[in-house]
């Protein structure tokens, strides 16, 4: 994916609370997506007010660094399902993980960047404004690859994450 950071930071947690999911908290990142597509990018990613990274408008943004993925605290970005799986899966082959707030200069320098969301569970970022990234690079592929098989019911976190339905008759 190609990603553009927001002209304007996130809406801080003490206005808008990242849990609380309501149109105010869309409109903003509704007009940057905007934007972002018209400039020729697939996403837009927020940065907090102190300028660290937050998230994409509905999108979870992951850091890889030094073979370890690391998350922005659930004080400033959604607490989203697939950013729980994504995580879980990393642990699970043993990448580490770290959740604290990440400097937008450890972003630009990253060695590899990825999305996650519901219907997005892991989107290799390939370039964020200027900056090119190996899309997917290893551990971007190493998640994806644990997820698709979590997913399909064949990981041994599949059932702590899967809930098995009835069949229609």
């Amino acid at each position: 994916a190609k990603v553009r950071s927001s002209t304007m930071p996130k809406i801080p947690a003490e206005i808008l609370p990242p849990s609380v999911k309501v149109a105010a908290s869309y409109t903003p990142g509704l007009r940057e997506q905007m934007r972002s597509r018209a400039e020729g990018f697939d996403h837009t990613v927020f940065r907090t007010t102190s300028g660290d990274l937050a998230e994409s408008t509905t999108l979870s943004m992951l850091v890889v660094s030094r073979d370890r993925i690391i998350v922005p605290p659930l004080d400033t970005v959604l607490d989203g399902i697939t950013r729980r799986i994504a995580l879980d899966a990393a642990q699970d082959v043993g990448i580490p993980v770290e959740v604290r707030a990440v400097a937008w200069d450890e972003v630009l320098g990253a060695d590899e960047l990825f999305l996650t969301s519901t219907t997005h569970p892991v989107v290799p970022v390939g370039l964020l404004d200027d900056v090119e990234f190996p899309a997917p690079g290893p551990v971007t592929t190493e998640v994806a690859d644990v997820l698709v098989e979590l997913y399909s019911g064949r990981h041994q976190l599949s059932d702590q994450w899967l809930t098995p339905l009835g069949t229609a008759e």
